[in-house]
């Protein structure tokens, strides 16, 4: 199998890319972030598509289980404290070459190589690779996309700044019924369930999920 593809998608991902001193894809991913938020967890993080793609086939085999309206039932503060935790666990594993175990893209192209590679990794390490994988797949059954908004690296950096992005999802306080679609809808928990419905925009990963299933309009991207 040709990997050449594999090599290409590496070149606009922000782990690489800062390795590499890429500074025009650094500069393209800061300008989305500004601009977007995290919508480079939705179209151009191989693992954040993945667990979409996941998600969406089992869902629609019927086994469905809806996220709960956090990734965990925690407060914000706590789970702030969590993802820079695992924020500092990946800026130290630099120092020990173990970077690619945490960025979302070393997982994606190490279990992409060992399984369908044909790379030949040594089989205790290879089983290594296949838990961490289907660890974070299977949480998106638990908490929907757990991994990227409670583990991932990326994930928390870019939502450091996403918060302020110019075009965010907004909700339309006079339109709003309260009925909790959203919510439901939400595959990061972003949205809060009360009657103010705050949206966090540094776990929203904009994936337009909460706009679709607004029956209201209430739901805007501006």
């Amino acid at each position: 199998m040709n990997w050449t593809w594999l090599e290409i998608w590496s070149k606009i991902q922000l782990v690489p890319a800062i390795g590499a001193g890429a500074v025009v894809v650094l500069v393209a991913i800061a300008v989305s972030v500004a601009l977007f938020g995290r919508l480079y967890c939705t179209v151009v993080c191989p693992l954040g598509i993945l667990q979409w793609l996941f998600r969406f086939v089992f869902t629609g085999c019927g086994f469905r289980r809806k996220p709960l309206p956090r990734p965990l039932a925690v407060s914000p503060r706590v789970l702030w404290t969590i993802r820079l935790g695992f924020l500092a666990l990946f800026a130290a594993s630099a120092s020990f070459g173990l970077v690619a175990w945490l960025a979302p893209y070393g997982i994606f192209g190490r279990t992409a190589l060992a399984f369908f590679g044909g790379v030949p990794f040594p089989a205790v390490l290879k089983a290594v690779i296949g838990v961490q994988i289907a660890f974070i797949l299977l949480m998106t059954f638990w908490r929907s996309r757990f991994w990227c908004n409670t583990v991932c690296p990326v994930g928390t950096f870019l939502g450091l700044f996403s918060r302020f992005a110019v075009f965010r999802v907004r909700i339309d306080k006079a339109k709003c019924v309260n009925c909790n679609q959203c919510v439901r809808a939400c595959q990061n928990g972003c949205i809060s369930p009360d009657k103010d419905k705050k949206i966090d925009h540094s776990r929203c990963v904009t994936c337009f999920g909460c706009a679709r299933s607004c029956k209201k309009g209430a739901l805007t991207w501006r």
